[in-house]
């Protein structure tokens, strides 16, 4: 048992930032085409966009920007892009980590029998809410993330709520958004609360650390999930944020060096003279 624990917490965390996935044209039947009741797709993991959308566009550079700058700062909205386009855009790519980490989960550590319930902790559960009763339920832990699964599967590939033709976006998106991501959070917290300790001893604490700051820095961007809402993980959430915080501003420091530096360059090249050779009286260096 431990050793399949290790090889799955190791290939997580072998994954690094979470990758472009690859493209495959599929064809989804019933929806609005060029008149033959078909149109072909470009799908990505788990979720259709049509190629050449800008659904599709932003779903690209929402991927690529993984790797570059600091990881709060390039969750920013873009210059020129819609605001709703973006949180889309982004909200697919969390899911997808999202769905990784269920799935090793649920391979590994989280059992009807180790989690009864779906819980962050010892004083929070959390219950599904069951769409035939309309009455909350209690389940294991991998039963209600299996749950939380399929239903933000169903909503992301809905053309309504995500519009695949580049239509407007629904009243009621933001706040669909909204509950998808509060819902996103407490699989992060369940697992930093029942599970850390087999990630950290697997060798995944750096992925799942990536995942969840990716998330968490999103959601704080665009105010998609209250801080109540997260108060589990809310020392976590401090020291992530903390750190964020120096980083940028060691960032805009070296910034604002590389700026005096440059004007000084600048400075040197308007006076006339070439840089190194400043006149007869130029003191040599050594």
């Amino acid at each position: 048992y431990r050793a399949l624990c290790k090889r799955r917490f190791a290939l997580l965390s072998s994954l690094g930032p979470p990758p472009l996935l690859g493209r495959k044209a599929v064809v989804i039947t019933g929806m609005p085409s060029h008149g033959n009741g078909e149109v072909t797709v470009v799908k990505r993991g788990l979720l259709p966009f049509i190629e050449h959308t800008g659904a599709d566009r932003l779903h690209l550079q929402a991927c690529e920007t993984l790797g570059n700058g600091t990881l709060r700062q390039m969750l920013k909205l873009p210059c020129g892009v819609d605001r709703n386009d973006w949180i889309a855009a982004k909200t697919v790519v969390l899911f997808e980590e999202m769905v990784r980490l269920v799935n090793v989960l649920e391979d590994t550590t989280c059992t009807d029998v180790r989690c009864p319930k779906m819980t962050a902790g010892k004083q929070l559960s959390y219950e599904w809410p069951d769409k035939t009763s309309g009455k909350a339920l209690p389940m294991p832990a991998i039963d209600y993330m299996r749950n939380l699964v399929e239903w933000a599967h169903t909503i992301l590939s809905n053309g309504e709520t995500l519009p695949l033709d580049g239509g407007p976006f629904p009243e009621h998106f933001f706040a669909t958004m909204k509950t998808l991501h509060r819902r996103f959070f407490r699989v992060y917290a369940h697992t930093y609360i029942h599970h850390f300790a087999d990630v950290r001893d697997h060798q995944g604490e750096k992925h799942l650390n990536f995942c969840f700051k990716h998330w968490l820095f999103f959601v704080r961007e665009f105010d998609l999930v209250s801080l109540a809402d997260m108060a589990p993980l809310s020392q976590l959430i401090e020291k992530f944020e903390a750190r964020a915080n120096e980083v940028e501003a060691k960032s805009e420091e070296v910034c604002e060096e590389a700026g005096k530096i440059a004007l000084a360059f600048a400075g040197d090249g308007m006076s006339g003279q070439p840089h190194g050779d400043r006149g007869p009286d130029a003191t040599r260096e050594r």
